[in-house]
């Protein structure tokens, strides 16, 4: 998967980045994640993709939505990252920061 850092209209901004064109996926609607499931339960490595094209040159099948692997939307990539941080995980991390500056 691809993050970027752009800088925009005065502040840094993470941005997705398309796996195969190296372009930003500018929308959640634009874009996909995908990931080719082996054996066990992962972690797997996900590409990000614009959807279309970018998708059906990425997998060389000629054929959209990343071929024979698994895939989701963008849009909801953000809702199971969230939940798999979720609250108490953030507030843990925020207590152990504040112990190392104390």
């Amino acid at each position: 998967m691809s993050i970027a850092i752009r800088y925009t209209e005065g502040d840094h901004c993470p941005v997705f980045v398309c796996d195969q064109c190296g372009f930003d996926i500018g929308g959640e609607w634009e874009g996909i994640y995908t990931w080719d499931p082996i054996e066990g339960n992962g972690p797997f490595a996900i590409s990000t993709l614009h959807k279309g094209r970018c998708d059906e040159l990425f997998n060389g099948d000629g054929v959209s939505m990343s071929g024979g692997s698994c895939w989701n939307s963008l849009k909801d990539l953000p809702r199971y990252l969230a939940h798999n941080l979720g609250p108490n995980r953030l507030l843990a991390n925020e207590l152990d920061e504040s112990k190392e500056t104390a």
